[in-house]
């Protein structure tokens, strides 16, 4: 697989973490840290201040920050030992990914009231790579309003 496949993955991780998006406040704080140290090495080094200046900027828009992360993975991609690195680290970045999120399944649905299914799982949790599944037996009364997830 070459490397320019990670692109898309590696961009999604690198921001998620640096701009501490949603998804990530919800990981487990030893992974956040490590993943933390490890994009600070390569993404935000003294001796890259135009980078470091941008991202860490509290008046930049998250997308100038983003555009500035995803130049500099183009060009960290090139770099063998990088790519090794960043292949560890968005397998770890899957593990506590959600594989299965906002799905309902064979529930009975009802909407006459106000009903909101958000991201609450522990960390610790065995089904924490699920997120929001309603089964089926289930029975949702609400009044006009249903939100499932990050509604």
């Amino acid at each position: 697989m070459p490397p320019e496949t990670l692109i898309p993955l590696a961009t999604k991780y690198v921001t998620d973490l640096i701009l501490e998006n949603e998804e990530v406040k919800k990981f487990p704080q030893d992974f956040v840290t490590a993943g933390m140290l490890w994009v600070r090495s390569w993404f935000l080094k003294p001796d890259d201040p135009v980078t470091k200046t941008i991202v860490e900027s509290e008046t930049q828009p998250v997308a100038v920050k983003e555009a500035v992360l995803a130049a500099k993975l183009s060009e960290l991609i090139k770099n063998p030992q990088f790519v090794e690195e960043l292949k560890v680290q968005l397998a770890a970045y899957a593990q506590h990914s959600p594989t299965a999120k906002n799905i309902i399944d064979g529930a009975d649905i009802d909407i006459t009231g106000s009903v909101h299914i958000g991201d609450k799982t522990d960390p610790g949790s065995p089904n924490y790579d699920q997120k929001n599944i309603v089964k089926g037996g289930t029975v949702i009364k609400a009044r006009g309003d249903f939100r499932l997830g990050d509604g």
